[in-house]
């Protein structure tokens, strides 16, 4: 098991949080990081503190899943 190569690409399966903040590391100008942490309760960060834009990113974004976008 010491080969393991991870592919860039999107899957519907599980994907560490560690790996996927890894795999972001040095590739965002902008993040907004949703989550839960390991006793329920919801954990929110951003590089930003607007948080009017971070309400926009969250639009766009389920506008984008809506339409199909990331299936």
């Amino acid at each position: 098991m010491g080969n393991v190569v991870k592919l860039g690409c999107l899957t519907r399966l599980p994907i560490s949080p560690d790996d996927v903040l890894t795999g972001a590391a040095g590739k965002l100008e902008y993040v907004l990081v949703l989550g839960f942490d390991k006793g329920g309760e919801m954990y929110t960060a951003s590089s930003d503190g607007d948080m009017a834009k971070a309400l926009w990113i969250t639009s766009k974004f389920a506008h984008k899943l809506h339409n199909g976008d990331y299936l």
